[in-house]
């Protein structure tokens, strides 16, 4: 039995993302490294492991290696969203 296989039977997922196996979808964008994220959200790698390793970033472990999906990081940009205020007019 492969491992994909265990993981469907089990119904796992990791870190919230659904696995190929279960959604039966091809992996449609490429996986970034830390570097890439970092480049992509304007931050160091250092903030990047750093988010990581405190759940605030969604990832993709593969072995020891943490990859990112674009849409996922894109995604994550929208939810940190803070709405300014309107203050009032000088007069």
């Amino acid at each position: 039995m492969g491992r994909e296989e265990k993981y469907e039977q089990r119904g796992s997922s990791l870190h919230g993302a659904t696995l190929a196996s279960e959604s039966q979808a091809p992996l449609s964008e490429p996986l970034l490294d830390a570097a890439a994220a970092a480049h992509l959200l304007g931050v160091r790698p250092s903030w990047i492991y750093e988010a990581v390793r405190d759940g605030r970033l969604p990832h993709v472990k593969i072995g020891r290696h943490i990859r990112f999906l674009r849409s996922d990081l894109e995604e994550w940009v929208l939810t940190q969203r803070v709405a300014g205020r309107v203050l009032p007019r000088a007069r």
